[in-house]
């Protein structure tokens, strides 16, 4: 009776054991998983159009971008480690010619260095290597849509409203739709509703064509605020390096930061997201592009003419 006690006993004890050092491995898992993130790292050349890397790593938490980039990259750094220099080889020319490694983050063009920009959880990090020579800073990419309409920067979301012209309520619905899907409530609203308030602090879709005054206020600072498109009599302008190109019945989609917040369109807090074109038509099929996100993930600009799409900028740089 005594041997079975004890033989109960010593089932018992070991029982105990395997139970609680499983729930300390599951408790110690849990802990090293609640200590990482995942954030998605592109690495491109001349605006998007050379993809170099694409890699979703796992990091820890309070890791830098630069951190992220070092697991996917060979890199060099100057200015202690604040600047990057190359990456997988290709090297920084200046000062004999303007080219460098720029960073986004969710679409945003930094305002921060690499080694100080501490990633949040789903961050979409886009390193791009491309000619600065020229007037124009582009402060946001198509990674924008819908990047920065989830994650925002530094974890920080604007409010979205997508401002439409009549023409183009059905466009405006399905991006809502589409937004909806990646839990981003957007409201839609008649272009000429927009007010100065929701100028300032949301982030704006824009969906009309050249003759809305909001499209014409845009224009007239295009170079100012980095765009490469705007509009001359209703034909599309595109600037670059080597001069000026011009199309006739074409549509478009470019970014740039929120230049009506009131802290500047560096701010890093909201997107002007713009969709025109120079034909109610032209503004629908870029409209389309755009909801089919694997046309524009990684580019700066798109221009769309009949069935081709291009990306900004149009000439090699």
């Amino acid at each position: 009776m005594r041997k079975r006690k004890l033989a109960f006993l010593v089932v018992t004890l070991i029982l105990i054991a395997f139970i609680s050092l499983y729930f300390y491995s599951t408790r110690n898992a849990a802990s090293k998983s609640s200590n990482l993130i995942s954030v998605y790292i592109v690495v491109t050349k001349n605006f998007g159009k050379e993809i170099l890397v694409e890699e979703r790593v796992n990091i820890a938490l309070g890791s830098s971008a630069l951190d992220a980039l070092k697991m996917v990259a060979e890199v060099e750094t100057a200015y202690g480690g604040g600047f990057v220099t190359s990456v997988n080889g290709v090297k920084s020319t200046y000062p004999k010619e303007p080219y460098d490694w720029f960073f986004y983050v969710n679409g945003f063009l930094a305002k921060e260095g690499a080694s100080t920009y501490i990633l949040f959880n789903n961050d979409f990090i886009q390193w791009d290597y491309h000619y600065w020579g020229d007037a124009f800073t582009l402060t946001a990419t198509l990674a924008s849509y819908p990047n920065a309409f989830i994650n925002g920067y530094k974890g920080k979301v604007s409010p979205t409203i997508i401002a439409f012209q009549k023409e183009f309520y059905e466009e405006a619905e399905k991006i809502k739709t589409q937004l909806l899907q990646f839990n981003v409530k957007a409201e839609t609203l008649p272009i000429e509703m927009l007010s100065k308030n929701e100028k300032s602090r949301c982030n704006i879709i824009v969906l009309s064509k050249s003759d809305a005054e909001l499209i014409s206020e845009i224009n007239e600072i295009h170079e100012k605020i980095g765009l490469k498109l705007y509009f001359k009599e209703n034909v599309l302008i595109e600037s670059s390096k080597d001069g000026y190109k011009q199309y006739l019945n074409a549509g478009f989609i470019q970014a740039t930061q929120n230049f009506w917040n009131p802290k500047g369109n560096m701010a890093c807090e909201n997107i002007i997201l713009v969709i025109s074109g120079t034909d109610v038509e032209s503004v629908k099929k870029a409209a389309s592009i755009l909801l089919d996100s694997q046309n524009c993930k990684y580019s700066f600009g798109l221009i769309i003419i009949n069935q081709e799409i291009l990306m900004i900028p149009t000439e090699n740089s």
